[in-house]
């Protein structure tokens, strides 16, 4: 079975109904089927009680994943650089007449001598890639990052993730280097046992977390677009957040 063909099998939303196969014809495959036949992950698993209806998420404080549970990326995010650089950044990527003043000119500097980035148009995500193009991202900058992950079990219930040490699919996936970037919104992950979940969150590391592969197309389409509608809607929601803050400073002041 080639590459693509097994990335078309994994490319299903798995929230949707789709056919399972009798038989498997990789590992891989045989890992995504399995676990998604599999009950989801539940955070009843860990109540104490026998009314696992009244089980809450933030209830469940540092608790061991003792399964292995298939989830979906709906979103990734890089919680290392502020909101409106990489609003800023992507806006210029896609427009670079809204390059900020500052950073032109910065850019025209003789004395700034940067090294021009050779074009991937692949990427294997459970390699890691050679950053030795780029003097602005060291290794260790770029391995020690911090992701947000947002993900999504088949019943469609969605969680946060956060690696706590280096995966090299979440590098990956957000790498500025890499050019083309990869499009993999909607790829499959299985958090293994060992895993901790605490208060809603999974907390990761590369030896917990198997990455399948199966972006969704559509999911990917138009994702600069998209990324900049998301930020924009943050960015104002924050901005409301802080007058508000200040509107009632002022009020507990008089």
């Amino acid at each position: 079975m080639t590459s693509s063909s097994q990335q078309a099998t994994l490319s299903v939303d798995i929230t949707s109904n789709f056919t399972i196969p009798s038989t498997y014809k990789n590992e891989r495959e045989t890992q995504f089927f399995e676990t998604y036949k599999a009950p989801s992950f539940s955070v009843s698993l860990f109540s104490t009680t026998n009314n696992n209806n009244n089980s809450n998420v933030l209830d469940a404080q540092m608790k061991i994943i003792d399964e292995p549970y298939l989830f979906q990326i709906i979103l990734i995010e890089d919680i290392n650089k502020p909101l409106l650089q990489q609003f800023d950044d992507l806006s210029t990527e896609i427009d670079p007449k809204k390059q900020k003043v500052d950073r032109i000119s910065t850019s025209s500097n003789p004395n700034n001598k940067e090294k021009k980035n050779n074009l991937v148009t692949s990427i294997n995500v459970d390699v890691d890639v050679d950053n030795n193009n780029n003097n602005n991202h060291s290794d260790s900058d770029i391995n020690n990052k911090i992701y947000k992950l947002t993900i999504q079990d088949k019943s469609g219930k969605m969680y946060f993730a956060f690696n706590i040490d280096y995966i090299p699919f979440c590098k990956n996936m957000l790498n500025p280097l890499l050019s083309p970037k990869p499009r993999l919104l909607g790829t499959k992950i299985i958090i293994l046992p060992g895993a901790i979940f605490n208060r809603g969150v999974f907390i990761l590391n590369n030896a917990n977390v198997k990455f399948l592969g199966g972006a969704i197309k559509e999911w990917n389409h138009n994702i600069e677009g998209k990324m900049i509608y998301y930020w924009k809607a943050k960015l104002q929601q924050l901005h409301e957040q802080q007058l508000n803050s200040k509107k009632k400073k002022i009020t507990e002041t008089f």
